[in-house]
């Protein structure tokens, strides 16, 4: 599917506010980048919902069939799944929402799998999680829009968290971001203003 202009930008953003390295990149690479990206997921898209392929492509087998355990087992199986090597068994069984696994996975290396985590929503989770250093795991947070992480994320550093907080929010949060610099904020004010029942209410 075709990326407009608009979202190309946004996406930009997206990149260029989360870029690790020591320099920014010139705007050639970024849209190089994007371009990836935007392939990327297109493939992605098209791939079987059910099936896991390691870096070269090869469907991993045993994964498959650890994350139908994952999702169908009983207690035992969990128990060996919560520390399975491959992440996306470890997001089946966060899941589940055993409190012991999450109490595991909360601290998991993979961000996929503490973002899943914050989705499930514990209040003991969100304390930690809205600290986390990915900001795909605090946009997770702010999801849920609990008022205290709100009051926090609404300041956050990356744009997609306080995209995700403009979407998400409250109004005052919304009036905080509206001289946000970054199109995808602006775009979250308008689709958060959308969901609350706001638009109207403008003067």
């Amino acid at each position: 599917m075709e990326k407009t202009a608009m979202e190309k930008d946004e996406l930009k953003e997206i990149f260029l506010d989360s870029w690790n390295g020591s320099e920014k990149p010139t705007d050639e690479k970024l849209n190089q980048v994007v371009d990836a990206y935007i392939h990327f997921i297109e493939v992605a898209q098209k791939l079987p919902k059910d099936k896991i392929y390691d870096a070269q492509g090869h469907e991993m087998i045993k994964a498959e069939q650890n994350c139908n355990r994952a999702e169908k087992g009983n207690d035992e199986d969990l128990d060996l799944l919560v520390s399975d090597q491959i992440y996306q068994v470890r997001v089946k069984v966060a899941l589940r929402k055993r409190d012991k696994d999450l109490d595991i996975l909360v601290h998991d290396p993979s961000a996929n799998v503490r973002k899943e985590v914050a989705e499930v929503g514990r209040d003991k989770d969100l304390d930690i999680l809205v600290n986390d250093k990915e900001p795909k795991v605090r946009a997770a947070v702010a999801r849920k829009a609990r008022p205290q992480d709100l009051d926090k994320l609404v300041n956050d550093s990356n744009c997609l968290v306080r995209a995700t907080v403009a979407t998400y929010g409250r109004k005052q949060d919304r009036e905080a971001l509206k001289n946000d610099k970054y199109k995808v904020v602006q775009t979250g004010i308008k689709q958060g203003m959308l969901k609350h029942g706001e638009l109207g209410q403008q003067a």
